[in-house]
């Protein structure tokens, strides 16, 4: 976010095995974290995330969890 105290993390692929490779775990890893942007759970959030931050969840990032999961089952890889 650029607010002190924040660490950059840079992770350097070296040709597109890796791209793969990284690309289906991290599809994995979005699978396992989906129920954070699940119906249910942003419900019981509401109460605790102002009104844009309850939108950015429902109209940004669960779609965007829901497309890339969804299109790496299908065998659509978003990334390379």
């Amino acid at each position: 976010m650029g607010l002190p105290p924040s660490d950059v993390h840079v992770l350097e692929l070296e040709n597109k095995t890796q791209v793969r490779v990284f690309a289906i775990e991290f599809s994995k890893y979005l699978e396992g974290l989906r129920w954070i942007v699940s119906n249910w759970f942003l419900t019981i959030l509401r109460p605790f995330l102002a009104k844009s931050n309850d939108e950015m969840m429902r109209g940004f990032i669960k779609p965007v969890f829901d497309i890339y999961v969804d299109s790496m089952k299908k065998g659509d890889n978003c990334i390379n």
